[in-house]
């Protein structure tokens, strides 16, 4: 945690959720190992729902669903039919 004059930052993590460009929701982990472990666990665990309700492009559907979430984790974005998801971290 960081202190700025009367401003408190914090390190973390995080997942943000937006549908249609509106932010729906943010989940914050501390920036530390663990914290990484469980961000990526739930950026992942809401690509296979978004999956499982939505369905997918066929180009996103001839690759496995594992190795989507690989590269969408590593460039911490995914995007679907208006459903988006950011893995940032702040500072």
């Amino acid at each position: 945690m960081m202190y700025t004059g009367d401003v408190m930052k914090l390190n973390t993590v995080n997942v943000l959720e937006l549908v249609n460009g509106n932010l729906q929701n943010i989940c914050s982990f501390t920036d530390n190992s663990r914290g990484n472990k469980e961000a990526e666990a739930l950026f992942g665990k809401s690509i296979i729902n978004d999956d499982k309700n939505n369905g997918t492009d066929k180009h996103i559907r001839e690759d496995s669903l594992e190795h989507i979430i690989e590269i969408c984790t590593e460039n911490g974005y995914y995007e679907n039919k208006g459903y988006e998801l950011f893995l940032t971290h702040s500072n």
